[in-house]
């Protein structure tokens, strides 16, 4: 799957006006964290993280498979 968004004038989306994406497969933040980005726990709600693309973009990520 490929999301493209637009952004600001420097490409970057503003910090609060972030897309949200459920994944299936939450194993998915030991991956990121694997591979050196900083995933941050939504401390608002347990299903869900941080994290920022390689250009600086937040990502929120949700677990799919919660209750919620």
């Amino acid at each position: 799957m490929v999301v493209h968004l637009g952004g600001g004038a420097d490409g970057r989306l503003a910090r609060r006006a972030h897309p949200a994406l459920a994944v299936d497969d939450y194993a998915l933040t030991r991956r990121l964290r694997g591979r050196g980005y900083d995933v941050a726990p939504d401390d608002a709600r347990t299903r869900g993280c941080y994290v920022d693309d390689p250009q600086g973009n937040r990502l929120e990520l949700i677990d799919a498979n919660s209750p919620r």
